[in-house]
């Protein structure tokens, strides 16, 4: 309970406030030298049975950082952890440092570095030792090769101890790489430990989309003379390659997508060999399938009306969105001449102005279909009927129109309200109501008897009881004595 306790305070602290009101002050630190990752490295080391033996934890960030979460284990019950000690070379300001062991007989500890309010402070980015692990060995300890390395099992409520940073502004939490170390006591002759660098995998992929890149696992032969070992997998979505090998040596881990739902997925490579003390040991790999990003254009459709030989009806808008925030390039065509769209094509999902020039029309209604085309998306292309009637005289005005929010998509991180106008050209009740994808209402914005005009309302990302919403997309709707009118919005937190 206590390495679960340090990691979620570790956690709470990343994401404070506080840290991201500092990070201004600490720019010069994002500027420092920076490393080729972030990793946390446990030194070797040598003794005999009934001495003791200090192991250094190097850390290595190629950022600044208000603290790391360092959890660690050890392979050998004869290896006792008396104490944690920390030098403070590197400390800028005052962090606060802790250190735990557990009590049972797991072989567990867990090292804590966070900012100690009110005194903040921080690691420039570098490498260097932030503490020792003093351990004493058994008096009956047999000669023997010991194993320093991290923790990933799963604990409950769902919360994994994993080795990881938090950045200084606040906003992220930066998982870490693990290189282990080896306690020597004795003087061991034939015997090994299987070691792999990383000690985990993650891959990201799309639903329906190409495989990620494959990733290489280093295997090595830690204490001992070289070692055959052989590799498999039960998942089907993963494959490794080569099946055997020698160490030191690599092997290949390619997963594929193809025909997974969007989810998380997990299983592990089991690495055996009969000349290794460990054996066999598993390297955890975790697949994320997202859900493929779609082209989203509002509204489905455009009408248009114009008196014949009149001057030209208003401009309509067209947004165009993602269905995962991810923006694409896109493009459109269509058919007709008295149809005119700016911009045709862009670089990012945005809106298109859509007008009708019906000048050189004669009495009647017309169609036409406006086609968006994004390299991307998997519903692509979209298509948007637009109609257009050249009536004899002019036909009756709207008494509504209800504009697309701005900012859109927004984020109540870095935009804290969206603003929805619309207008009115009488009188009138009005109810402007913001639904979820599945109808249910969220949030009243609008309610009662408005005046002719020009009008705006905001939206702070909370429900009618003042909770804040998930991200995803929503719906608001204008509902008038003329009838009802429906935009979309993507908040994204």
């Amino acid at each position: 309970m206590l390495l679960v306790t340090l990691v979620l305070v570790m956690k709470q602290l990343s994401n404070s406030r506080v840290l991201g009101a500092i990070c201004v002050c600490l720019s010069l630190a994002w500027n420092s030298q920076a490393r080729a990752e972030n990793a946390v490295r446990y030194s070797d080391a040598a003794t005999e049975a009934g001495g003791t033996v200090t192991v250094d934890v190097v850390l290595e960030n190629d950022v600044a950082i208000a603290g790391a979460a360092i959890p660690f284990r050890w392979s050998s019950a004869d290896l006792t952890l008396d104490s944690i000690s920390f030098v403070r070379d590197r400390y800028q300001g005052d962090l606060a440092t802790r250190g735990s062991r557990t009590p049972d007989e797991s072989q567990m500890g867990a090292i804590l570095i966070v900012s100690n309010w009110p005194r903040m402070g921080w690691l420039n980015a570098g490498s260097g030792v932030v503490a020792r692990l003093h351990f004493r060995v058994a008096e009956s300890a047999a000669s023997q090769w010991a194993l320093i390395d991290s923790v990933y099992e799963p604990l409950s409520g769902g919360v994994r101890r994993v080795t990881e940073f938090s950045d200084i502004s606040g906003t992220r939490v930066i998982p870490a790489a693990v290189y282990n170390g080896t306690v020597t006591i004795g003087h061991p002759a034939g015997q090994a430990l299987i070691s792999t660098v990383p000690e985990r995998l993650e891959f990201h992929a799309t639903r329906n989309g190409p495989a990620p890149v494959a990733q290489a696992v280093s295997i090595r032969s830690i204490g001992g003379p070289p070692l055959t070992w052989v590799a498999g997998s039960t998942a089907a979505w993963m494959s490794v390659s080569p099946l055997s090998g020698r160490a030191p040596g690599e092997l290949q881990v390619s997963v594929d997508p193809a025909g997974l739902e969007p989810g998380e997925y997990s299983d592990s490579i089991t690495i055996s060999s009969a000349d290794a003390i460990n054996s066999p040991v598993r390297l955890p790999v975790a697949l994320t399938v997202e859900a493929a990003t779609e082209m989203i254009v509002t509204p489905g459709r455009l009408e248009f009306r114009n008196v014949l030989h009149g001057p030209h009806p208003p401009n309509q808008t067209l947004q165009l969105q993602s269905s995962n925030a991810v923006s694409l390039a896109w493009s459109s065509h269509w058919s007709s001449t008295w149809l005119v769209i700016y911009p045709t094509s862009g670089d990012e999902f945005g809106q298109v102005s859509t007008g009708v020039d019906a000048s050189l029309l004669d009495i009647g209604a017309y169609n036409d279909t406006v086609v968006f085309t994004a390299s991307g998306a998997a519903n692509s292309p979209v298509r948007i009927p637009v109609t257009l009637v050249v009536d004899p005289t002019a036909s009756a005005p709207s008494s509504r129109a209800l504009g697309q929010n701005r900012p859109n998509p927004f984020s109540t991180y870095q935009n804290p309200l969206t603003s929805v106008t619309y207008t009115l050209e009488k009188p009138d009740r009005v109810e402007i109501t913001l639904y979820d994808v599945l109808g249910r209402p969220v949030r009243h914005l609008v309610a009662g008897e408005i005046s002719a005009g020009a009008h705006v309302v905001t939206w702070d990302g909370r429900d009618d009881h003042g909770r804040s919403v998930a991200s995803g997309h929503y719906f608001y709707r204008m509902k008038t004595s003329a009838g009802s009118e429906t935009r979309q919005m993507v908040l994204i937190k």
